[in-house]
């Protein structure tokens, strides 16, 4: 029985400090105001604002602005929420108007418009003969 009482305890030792060895996982669901720094700085092309989510719904739209969840009409460093759209948000101010996107590193194109193929290029041969 003493035997046995030792592999017991010899397992436990083990397992335990194969369980400490785990890497920790990063949670996919935390808020992005909990993740990790990013190995680049994200683009912001307004200072201070920043939008991070948009929700629109048959039943609500918001939007999460610097950490803020606001819905049409509420108002944000001194701007009313205007318009909310798939992929950015309108700020009206007394003076001035901005447009706060998700992505606003990602750049956008038409992919519906045909493009013509490209030339093709023949080989040069030399006529030395």
């Amino acid at each position: 029985m003493p035997g046995l009482l030792k592999r017991a305890m010899l397992f436990c030792v083990l397992f335990a400090s194969c369980a400490a060895q785990a890497q920790q996982l990063r949670d996919p669901t935390r808020p992005p105001s909990f993740a990790a720094p990013a190995t680049r700085a994200p683009a912001v092309t307004e200072p201070g604002l920043v939008l991070q989510t948009v929700l629109i719904s048959p039943e609500r739209r918001n939007a999460t602005i610097s950490g803020r969840l606001l819905h049409v009409g509420d108002r944000i460093a001194g701007m009313r929420l205007t318009e909310i759209r798939e992929s950015a948000v309108v700020l009206q101010g007394e003076d001035e108007r901005r447009t706060l996107e998700l992505f606003p590193a990602v750049g956008k194109r038409r992919t519906d418009v045909a493009r013509e193929p490209a030339p093709v290029r023949k080989k040069a041969h030399d006529d030395a003969g």
